[in-house]
């Protein structure tokens, strides 16, 4: 996940900030995380992302997260 992160912000240099705007991968409500690269990694508020096997990845929204950390295919 941290390698599909560091292409979002090689894409675009001159942001420190990047906002994804997906559907969560098990209630279908629209999700909006916004990233931020920091010193020690990335920060992520209003979700959570998992990598797919396609190299691509999945989004979910807080409650679904809560509910289930893990993704659900």
């Amino acid at each position: 996940m941290v390698e599909i992160l560091k292409e979002l912000f090689n894409g675009n240099p001159e942001k420190s900030n990047i906002e994804v705007n997906d559907i969560c991968s098990d209630c279908k409500s629209d999700v909006i995380i916004k990233i931020t690269h920091t010193a020690g990694g990335f920060g992520l508020q209003g979700g959570a992302l998992f990598k797919s096997s396609t190299g691509g990845y999945y989004a979910k929204c807080p409650d679904c997260y809560k509910v289930n950390a893990m993704i659900v295919n």
